[in-house]
C-alpha cells in the first residue's frame, strides 16, 4: 500500500505506533489489510493531525492491553456520517467499553457545534474510566460523558437529561448484543428521540455472541414495533454466503427512524448523584435467561436459576458495580441438601456472602476489583433453587476491605 497520500495519515500514523504483537494490531485495521483500501476510513478524512495521533496512540495501547471490542471502521464511518450530515448535536450511546466510538462521536460532535454533547452508558466501570482518561486526553471532557450504569435501567434517562442541551438526534446501540434488552433499549428511547436509532452487531454473524437463546439484535429492532414500514434498514453482509457483498462489516448495521416529540426528564440532580442511584443487579434479572451466564450444572427458568448436583458451577449475571463498593444482597433460596451458595462479585480481593438453609437471607460483599459480574456458586455436592434475587448499593468506600463474611 502506498502510504504517501493525504488520504492515508491514519494509516501511517497507525504504521508509526509500537506494539507488542503487531499481527494482534493488524487483525484490527482490516480496512487497509483486508479491505485493501489505499485511503483511510471516512471519519479519519475529518479529523485534525492532533486527533489522528491520539486514535493511533488509543490502537496502540488497546492492542498492548489489550481491550480489544471496538465497532470498527466501517460503523463508526456510518455514524460519523450521521452526525456531520445531519448537524446532529445530541447522541446517546449504549455500550462504550475502551471509548472507540465516544472518541469517534466526540471529535465529530466537535466540529458540529459548540453545544453538541453525547453520552455514553456502560456497564463496566474500570472500562469506564479507563475510556473517559481518553476523553480527557482528546480535549473532550465538556462534550462526552461515558457513565458506568446498565443501559437498559430507567435512570439513564434522567442523565440524559442532565447533560444533553438538546433532543437526542441519534441513538447508537452497542451494548448487551441481547435479543431482550434490545426491545428494552429501542422501546427507552424511541419517544424521547428525533432522528436515528442505529445497532451494531444485527447479523448472523454477530449472533454468536447470545447468552442464551437464538434471536439477536436484528430480531429486537423488528420485534420492539418501534419502526412504521420503511423506517427500519437492516445490513447484514452474511459474509459466509455471500463473500464480497459490498459492506464490509460482518457485524451488520441497523439503522431506524425514530419521530420522539417527549422532552428528556430534567433533573436537578448531578451526574454523579444519579449515577449513585443506579441499579445494580435488579429483581427483573432473573426473569431472562439472556442475563445470565451459566456454567454446566445450572439451568434457567423464568424467574428461577437451578442448580443440580454432580458438577461445581457458577451462574454470573453483568451488573454495573465498582470495585470496594459495598452491596447488599437479598436472596429468596430453595435448598435440598445443606450445602453453602457462595454469592459475591468483582473476583478478588472482593469478599464473599454465604446462604445455605431455604428461606429469605440478606447480607453484604464488597466488589474486587477483576470484572463487572455478579456471581453465584455452587460445589458439586451444591442442589438448590434461587427464586429471587435483588443486589442492591450500600455505600462506596476508597478500597475493598473485608467484613465479618467468608472471604474469597
Amino acid at each position: 500500500m502506498q502510504a504517501n497520500s493525504h488520504a492515508l495519515r491514519l494509516w501511517r500514523a497507525l504504521s508509526a505506533v509500537k506494539v507488542d504483537d503487531a499481527d494482534l494490531l493488524n487483525s484490527r485495521l482490516t480496512w487497509y489489510h483486508e479491505g485493501k483500501c489505499a485511503y483511510d476510513p471516512p471519519f479519519a478524512q475529518f479529523l485534525e493531525d492532533f486527533e489522528i495521533d491520539l486514535i493511533a496512540s488509543w490502537f496502540a495501547e488497546t492492542t498492548d492491553a489489550p481491550f480489544i471490542g471496538d465497532s470498527g471502521f466501517v460503523a463508526a464511518s456510518f455514524v460519523a456520517d450521521l452526525i456531520l450530515t445531519n448537524r446532529a448535536k445530541s447522541v446517546i450511546q449504549l455500550g462504550h467499553y475502551a471509548g472507540f466510538g465516544s472518541l469517534i462521536i466526540g471529535m465529530m460532535l466537535r466540529k458540529v457545534s459548540s453545544d453538541a454533547r453525547l453520552i455514553s452508558f456502560d456497564i463496566d466501570d474500570s472500562m469506564t474510566k479507563y475510556s473517559q482518561q481518553w476523553i480527557e486526553r482528546a480535549g473532550l471532557s465538556e462534550i462526552v460523558k461515558n457513565v458506568c450504569v446498565d443501559s437498559t435501567d430507567p435512570i439513564t434517562l434522567e442523565m440524559a437529561g442532565v447533560h444533553l442541551k438538546h433532543t437526542p438526534d441519534l441513538i447508537f446501540i452497542d451494548a448487551s448484543k441481547q435479543y431482550k434488552n434490545t426491545i428494552r433499549e429501542v422501546n427507552a428511547w424511541r419517544e424521547y428521540t428525533h432522528g436515528y436509532i442505529v445497532a451494531h452487531d444485527v447479523s448472523e454473524v454477530a449472533k454468536s455472541d447470545q447468552a442464551n437463546g437464538s434471536l439477536g439484535v436484528d430480531d429486537g429492532l423488528r420485534d420492539s414495533r418501534a419502526f412504521g414500514e420503511n423506517e427500519l434498514l437492516i445490513i447484514d453482509p452474511a459474509t459466509e454466503r455471500r463473500p464480497g457483498f459490498p459492506y464490509l462489516d460482518p457485524c451488520g448495521l441497523g439503522i431506524g427512524i425514530a419521530r420522539g416529540i417527549k422532552p428528556l426528564p430534567r433533573s436537578n440532580a448531578s451526574l454523579d448523584e444519579l449515577a449513585s442511584r443506579r441499579a445494580i443487579l435488579p429483581a427483573a434479572k432473573l426473569e431472562d435467561s439472556e442475563n445470565w451466564f451459566l456454567q454446566e450444572g445450572f439451568e434457567f427458568q423464568p424467574g428461577k436459576l437451578i442448580k443440580r448436583a454432580g458438577r461445581e458451577a457458577w451462574a454470573n449475571c453483568f451488573a454495573p458495580v465498582k470495585s470496594g463498593q459495598r452491596l447488599t444482597c437479598q436472596v429468596s433460596l430453595q435448598s435440598t441438601n445443606e450445602h453453602g451458595v457462595m454469592i459475591c462479585s468483582g473476583g478478588n480481593p472482593g469478599t464473599t456472602f454465604w446462604v445455605r438453609d431455604t428461606g429469605t437471607h440478606s447480607g453484604e460483599i464488597v466488589v474486587g476489583q477483576e470484572n463487572s459480574l455478579v456471581g453465584i456458586y455452587g460445589s458439586a455436592d451444591t442442589e438448590f433453587v434461587i427464586e429471587s434475587i435483588l443486589v442492591t448499593s450500600s455505600g462506596e468506600m476508597d478500597s475493598p476491605r473485608p467484613l465479618e463474611v467468608e472471604s474469597n
